[in-house]
C-alpha cells in the first residue's frame, strides 16, 4: 500500500494522520529508544496520547521526552514489568493500550546497558 493508494482502499482511513485520535489516552511502548518503537512512541505521542516511553537502554528514549515518562525496561525481566507498568498508573492513573516493540536481545551481544 503507498500513501497514494492509502485513500481508495474499503477499509483503511483516508488520512495517514489524525491529530488528537489518542487525545488522553495513555500508553505503554518498549523498545522506544530506536527502531520501530521510537516510531510508533512519537507517532502515538503526534496524535496525542501520553506515552510511557521504555527500553533496556536507561532513559527509554532520547528524543526530548519527559523524563517521568521514561523507564529502563528489559521484557525479560518480571520486576521490570511491575515498576514500569505501577509508575506509569502512578504517572497517568491507568494505562490504555501498548506497543511491544522491543527487539531480541542475543546472547553475547554488547548492545546491552
Amino acid at each position: 500500500m503507498t500513501p497514494d493508494t492509502l485513500g481508495t482502499h474499503p477499509v483503511l482511513p483516508t488520512k495517514a494522520f489524525w491529530p488528537n485520535r489518542f487525545a488522553g489516552q495513555v500508553f505503554l511502548v518498549t523498545g522506544a529508544a530506536g527502531g520501530l518503537g521510537s516510531a510508533t512512541a512519537r507517532r502515538l505521542a503526534r496524535e496525542g496520547a501520553h506515552v510511557m516511553c521504555t527500553d533496556i537502554r536507561s532513559g527509554g528514549t532520547a528524543d526530548g521526552s519527559d523524563p517521568d515518562d521514561c523507564l529502563a525496561l528489559d521484557v525479560t525481566e518480571r520486576e521490570h514489568w511491575d515498576r514500569a507498568v505501577d509508575h506509569t498508573i502512578t504517572t497517568h492513573g491507568r494505562i490504555d493500550g501498548g506497543a511491544w516493540a522491543a527487539g531480541p536481545r542475543v546472547r553475547g551481544s554488547s548492545r546491552r546497558g
